[in-house]
């Protein structure tokens, strides 16, 4: 089963210890964005993909593949 995008950025944040401020500030979004995107309410914009990578150690491509 693959995991939804959400549910990869919540374990990673978790799994690094990071809050939601720390991602909000590398992404350079509010902390009310990273908990939209970790309840799947909303997606990251393509754009914000790179640096949500980053911040959580991953490439775009473990982010947002199977």
């Amino acid at each position: 089963m693959t995991k939804t995008l959400a549910h990869k950025i919540t374990q990673r944040r978790e799994e690094l210890g990071l809050k939601f401020a720390h991602v909000a500030v590398a992404c350079d979004v509010s902390e009310a964005a990273v908990r939209c995107w970790e309840t799947g309410d909303y997606r990251p914009r393509d754009e914000k993909l790179p640096a949500l990578a980053k911040v959580l150690k991953l490439k775009v491509s473990e982010l947002v593949g199977a």
